[in-house]
């Protein structure tokens, strides 16, 4: 998924893009390891959603802060019970 967005290296509005997670090639690892990478796999799922997103023009890096904060407040909550 891609969003606009000022970038602060190129100094203009830029396209940012999220990384993509390969479910097929994880899919053929879960099967191969008997079901072991599944556990790799929702790690990596879950990173996808609070993953940093890229602009298209420079490659520089941003992450939303109300993604990291929602993160961190998932944590505390599941650390708490």
């Amino acid at each position: 998924m891609a969003s606009s967005r000022y970038c602060q290296m190129c100094g203009g509005q830029k396209i940012f893009e999220k990384p993509k997670v390969n479910h097929i090639l994880h899919m053929f690892l879960t099967i191969f390891t008997v079901g072991l990478w599944s556990i790799m796999w929702i790690l990596i799922g879950f990173c996808s959603v609070v993953s940093r997103q890229t602009c298209t023009g420079c490659g520089h890096s941003f992450m939303k802060k109300r993604l990291v904060k929602d993160a961190r407040s998932r944590t505390r909550r599941l650390e708490n019970r």
